[in-house]
């Protein structure tokens, strides 16, 4: 912090006031990060938060529907992670030199899509399912697979991306986000999200 002093003119030479010029030598963010939009995502997500608690977990017990929500928990789960991010990132927008808040919350905000990825993947079955009603049919689009196994081979390729994104984040973080621990870790954290990115792709194959 600066502080200089500034001088009007010749008549007010005694007179003078402080400027305050705050660095942002010491930030981890390379821009400048918006508070309001840290809390207008935060609110959002909350909503969405009640809205996938009710269907998850109130509806199926009150209204007893004929139909399973078990894909709804991924999304509430999900909305849940990135609440707590977005409350963590305003948190982080107010001390941008803390590099534990500035971890936590990019490591929550980029996790969180892998449970959307994962309510898609448990539907995927009864897409098939509906569209094509023949089993043998079924194999001859999916090159032999059983559709009941498909979703799980999703779910298996989403666990280990979001295992690799943890474990980068981690490796980063072990060492405050500086010198090759960094490097290690966000290699490991792109190496997951290109596993996620890869298998999202593969999953719009068949859908389409």
């Amino acid at each position: 912090m600066v502080v200089t002093p500034v001088f009007r003119d010749a008549a007010y030479t005694n007179e003078y006031r402080l400027i305050v010029a705050e660095s942002d030598n010491d930030s981890i963010y390379f821009y400048n990060p918006s508070l309001a939009a840290a809390a207008i995502f935060t609110s959002l997500y909350f909503v969405l938060v009640i809205i996938h608690l009710y269907f998850s977990l109130i509806y199926p017990g009150v209204k007893k529907p004929p139909y399973k929500h078990r894909y709804t928990i991924n999304l509430f789960i999900a909305t849940v992670i990135s609440t707590f991010g977005y409350v963590v990132h305003i948190a982080s927008v107010n001390d941008t030199s803390n590099v534990g808040l500035y971890a936590t919350s990019a490591t929550l905000i980029v996790v969180s899509p892998i449970f959307v990825c994962a309510s898609l993947y448990l539907l995927l079955k009864h897409f098939i399912r509906f569209y094509i009603k023949s089993l043998a049919e079924q194999k001859a689009v999916l090159f032999g697979i059983d559709p009941k196994w498909l979703g799980r081979i999703f779910i298996t390729s989403d666990v280990f991306s979001f295992l690799m994104q943890g474990s980068g984040s981690g490796i980063a973080a072990s060492r405050d986000w500086e010198g090759s621990n960094k490097d290690a870790g966000v290699n490991v954290l792109i190496a997951g999200l290109a596993m996620q990115l890869a298998t999202i792709t593969l999953f719009d194959r068949f859908i389409g």
